[in-house]
């Protein structure tokens, strides 16, 4: 004898039949636009990773391991030429070579980093700045004690503006305008290393000294960019650095001595052209033939 099935089974089954029959046709078509929106926005998911994707690996192709290795060690080889690194981070700081495939690169070292100016060919770091700035100033010092007194004119004839444009061209331009900034203020201050055993301000050719700064930071400036590595470069920079003296000059000139400007310019400029013309050619054979020595050493 079979169960009869209970009133509340008759109306689960009226109601799944009534869902089945009625219900499922009319939101057949609601559900297909819910299916068809899913997979449009499931498609544009899929393409924007594939366009990440692209262009991860794009940058990848591009990707150049030996400049962003070269890059690293000129970061590193500014961090000691300053002073700034670290006590414990002396070692090495760049990768194994053959992590990069750089056995045979000669670039694999920080001492191979390629050097901005001729000061930066000694090693060192803060040390070294502070030596090349006060072995600059000293330099000059003692070359303008090599001095000819014109009778025509009270500025005299010394190797000053040779030796100034010489000290920015090796220092660069920060080493080299301190270094005249440090031989202005020891001069001022009564050091006697201005020309004919001179110090303090209160003189004709005072205007000169004081262009030794902004002609030293403008050479040393040029000779980062390379100017001082080729012979043509090298006397544009050198002209360039005269004139700045020159203008100082004249100035001072005017200032101190009362003269006029024809004057100033008679007696402070062109006197010296000639002198100055064999100085530039001078630096500019002797900065190109120091650079092909220092190429021609760290090559070999």
């Amino acid at each position: 004898m079979s169960a009869r099935p209970c009133c509340s089974a008759l109306k689960s089954d009226t109601r799944r039949e009534w869902v089945t029959r009625m219900a499922l046709p009319q939101l057949e078509p609601q559900w297909a636009a819910y299916r068809s929106h899913r997979a449009r926005q499931c498609s544009s998911s899929r393409s924007r990773r594939a366009r990440h994707a692209d262009r991860v690996s794009l940058d990848a192709q591009h990707l150049d391991p030996v400049g962003f290795h070269r890059m690293s060690l000129l970061a590193d080889a500014a961090v000691r030429t300053l002073g700034l690194s670290h006590p414990g981070t002396e070692a090495t700081v760049s990768a194994p070579a053959c992590q990069h495939g750089l056995e045979d690169n000669p670039m694999s070292s920080v001492t191979s980093v390629s050097p901005r100016t001729l000061g930066d060919v000694i090693p060192g770091g803060l040390v070294r700045s502070i030596a090349l700035v006060v072995g600059g100033a000293i330099f000059v010092g003692l070359t303008a004690q090599v001095s000819i007194p014109l009778p025509f004119t009270p500025v005299p004839l010394t190797l000053q503006t040779f030796s100034v444009l010489l000290v920015g061209a090796a220092l660069g331009s920060i080493r080299g305008a301190s270094s005249m900034a440090l031989y202005l203020l020891a001069g001022v201050a009564g050091v006697p290393w201005f020309a004919n055993h001179q110090s303090g301000w209160a003189f004709a050719s005072f205007g000169y000294i004081v262009g030794f700064v902004a002609a030293a930071w403008l050479v040393g400036w040029l000779a980062e960019r390379g100017a001082d590595r080729r012979v043509v470069p090298a006397i544009g920079m050198m002209a360039l650095g005269n004139v700045i003296i020159y203008v100082c000059g004249v100035a001072g000139l005017m200032v101190f001595a009362g003269l006029s400007f024809g004057k100033a310019l008679a007696l402070g400029v062109l006197p010296f052209l000639i002198g100055d013309v064999i100085k530039i050619l001078l630096a500019a054979v002797l900065l190109p033939g120091t650079w092909k020595l220092i190429n021609s050493r760290r090559s070999s």
